[in-house]
């Protein structure tokens, strides 16, 4: 498969201060909220990983997806698994499944009602000043969902996965994969509820799963095993 990404090469200190701006919109958008209109969303993140016997490692230092409000694309936020930063922080995983070869978290993120799209995902390695992949503006997709206030929605579980490919000499060096959707509402609800506030977690949760058929993308598909 061509994908349509660009070979990124930049500062690593520089990248993560524009992420922490970058998500500042919408954070004190949400902040300005009362608790009790705050909707969230919920669910699970994974990436592919290669186990061991001290976890799972991940091809890239750091793979993230992104969503953003569909009427200010200022307001955005990101779900991330990171792995090895010289700045710490790196993500304790929820779960290893080594039969699956993936490892992720359960996620439970406050927002104000609105209407909001998936649209990119991106891989980035710190090492070398740092390099990555990630879509040009114009191959963005959309993938979308809604909240109204002071509602809970679980969006099922998001996959991104990795492949091989080869470089200019031919050796094989980890690649870009897609973004892969699940559903399993009986077990992913309960354990996304408990990264909630304790106050969240008695509310009714509404299925809003993401439908790999709202994306039209090829690069949004269904996971064979969810």
């Amino acid at each position: 498969m061509r994908y349509p990404l660009l070979v990124l090469s930049v500062v690593a200190t520089a990248l993560l201060g524009g992420c922490s701006s970058r998500f500042a919109l919408l954070r004190q958008q949400t902040e300005a909220v009362p608790e009790a209109n705050r909707a969230y969303i919920i669910g699970s993140y994974a990436i592919d990983c290669a186990p061991r016997e001290s976890g799972c490692s991940q091809a890239f230092n750091s793979i993230s997806t992104f969503y953003r409000a569909v009427d200010n694309h200022d307001a955005g936020d990101r779900l991330s698994i990171s792995s090895g930063s010289m700045f710490g922080g790196d993500t304790v995983p929820d779960f290893i499944r080594p039969d699956r070869r993936d490892k992720g978290i359960h996620f439970c993120v406050p927002l104000p009602a609105g209407k909001y799209s998936i649209y990119s995902y991106d891989f980035y390695n710190y090492a070398g000043g740092g390099s990555g992949y990630s879509f040009r503006k114009d191959n963005y997709f959309n993938l979308p969902f809604t909240l109204a206030a002071g509602e809970v929605a679980y969006l099922g579980t998001l996959k991104v996965t990795t492949s091989v490919g080869e470089n200019f000499f031919g050796m094989k060096m980890a690649a870009p994969g897609v973004l892969m959707l699940s559903s399993s509402p009986v077990d992913g609800v309960a354990a996304a509820l408990q990264k909630c506030p304790e106050s969240v977690r008695g509310r009714p949760v509404r299925d809003a799963s993401l439908r790999v058929a709202d994306a039209a993308t090829p690069f949004v598909r269904a996971d064979p095993k969810p």
